[in-house]
């Protein structure tokens, strides 16, 4: 089980997310689409998701809201670069 979610379409930015917060002793993963977001957080049930606004194709707002509804208590932080 991971402490961290990163949701980021962008693989680079993803990568030192998860390498920064690895780095500060927390056990953290990344998903760059909505889809693989979705797997990696009924797999881990993460204790915080940091999350992409836009996500490419995928929008971060719905998946904000699906994350509501499966597991309301977890932390979400909004990111975006818009």
């Amino acid at each position: 089980m991971s402490d961290i979610l990163v949701i980021e379409d962008e693989l680079v930015l993803a990568r030192s997310i998860v390498a920064f917060l690895e780095r500060r002793g927390f056990a953290a993963r990344f998903a760059v689409d909505a889809a693989a977001a979705r797997t990696q957080f009924e797999r881990q049930r993460p204790r915080l998701v940091i999350l992409d606004y836009r996500l490419g194709r995928d929008d971060g707002m719905e998946l904000l809201v699906w994350i509501r509804e499966t597991q309301p208590e977890v932390e979400v932080v909004m990111m975006t670069a818009h």
